[in-house]
């Protein structure tokens, strides 16, 4: 099985950002660059 890879996921960042504002973490969210998941990879079994 193939390792997977990491992706950016600009939805879960701006979550991640919202939740800092709303909870008085501003400076927190103002460090908050970019946020990976990652995802599997699927491997092509004829290559």
């Amino acid at each position: 099985m193939e390792a997977g890879r990491f992706v950016r996921d600009r939805k879960e960042e701006e979550r991640i950002k919202q939740f800092c504002r709303e909870n008085g973490l501003e400076d927190v969210a103002k460090r908050i660059q970019a946020v990976y998941v990652e995802v599997e990879v699927e491997v092509d079994a004829d290559a």
